[in-house]
């Protein structure tokens, strides 16, 4: 079988906040799942109800083992990681194996994770990137079916960020555990997701592919993106709606591209033109209002 959680229509209050509302997910074998939104959009509440830390106000979660052993089969690593900062890598590996009653090999991890020179040093010693590195393989000390990262590279510079991309991809397809993930990081997401679910305001807006929510929402529109040879003749693309952009490049988006073009080209004549389809931001723009910083990460439009 490859489901291996069923999501079925449940909702959270917290007071007289509706968190989250009527959420369905089914959870496959194997696949990557991205959870994103804005702060507040139930992307870690619907985390917390799936690893058991809340219980859903309506509707229910089914797993393919008994709920009992839940923590048998998953593996939490959550936005805080909560060590004594003063106690050494392979210490802390050493305790939630025994708390888990694993029998994995801690040294052939550390040196998977390429943590095997920072196994004597203390965890306060370690960079961002190889905290979050330990972060991950504690998760997976009990041998779990599933891990659940929140915001997992949040902090951290592009280089650590994308080296940890790497280790997750590695081993999503060679231990094939299933991953599912919340970011605020839409590069993050696109990376490595093979599904992503949009959350606004405690709903899903959309659950499916890349490729296909870009199909879906793009409706056949094209981005133009110039500049002007004669910038005095800027005032004629008002009829356009140009969006002005850096550089002097302006923005066009219409679904009839080639005649845009040619009447550009007519009314102020243009150069370093690029025609593109729309991408993920745009996608996420339009579906909730969405829109990202200067960092990537996704906030209200």
């Amino acid at each position: 079988m490859n489901e291996l959680i069923n999501v079925n229509q449940i909702s959270k209050n917290f007071n007289d906040k509706e968190a989250l509302k009527n959420i369905n997910l089914t959870v496959n074998r194997g696949e990557i799942i991205g959870i994103v939104g804005h702060n507040g959009a139930g992307k870690t509440t619907l985390v917390n109800c799936m690893t058991g830390i809340y219980e859903p106000d309506k509707g229910t979660i089914d797993y393919i083992f008994d709920y009992k052993s839940l923590y048998d089969h998953i593996g939490v690593q959550m936005q805080e990681q909560y060590y004594e900062w003063k106690s050494k890598v392979f210490e802390v590996c050493q305790l939630y194996k025994q708390i888990t009653r694993s029998d994995i090999n801690l040294e052939e991890m550390l040196e998977e994770f390429e943590l095997t020179s920072e196994a004597n040093n203390y965890i306060n010693q370690l960079s961002g990137g190889n905290r979050q590195k330990l972060a991950i393989l504690l998760t997976l000390i009990n041998q779990p079916e599933i891990i659940f990262l929140d915001e997992l590279t949040t902090g951290l510079d592009p280089v650590a960020k994308r080296k940890v991309w790497d280790l997750l991809k590695d081993i999503n397809e060679t231990k094939e555990v299933t991953i599912i993930l919340t970011s605020h990081n839409l590069d993050e997401v696109e990376y490595l997701a093979d599904r992503i679910m949009i959350l606004y305001k405690g709903e899903v807006v959309y659950l499916g592919g890349m490729t296909s929510a870009v199909e879906e929402y793009s409706e056949g529109e094209k981005i133009i993106e110039f500049q002007i040879k004669n910038e005095l003749a800027s005032f004629k693309l008002m009829k356009y709606n140009a969006e002005t952009l850096t550089d002097g490049r302006y923005q066009i988006r219409t679904k009839n591209d080639e005649q845009v073009l040619k009447e550009l080209i007519d009314d102020v004549g243009i150069k370093n033109v690029v025609v593109k389809s729309p991408g993920l931001e745009d996608v996420f723009l339009k579906i909730a209002g969405y829109r990202l910083d200067k960092e990537g990460r996704i906030i209200n439009g």
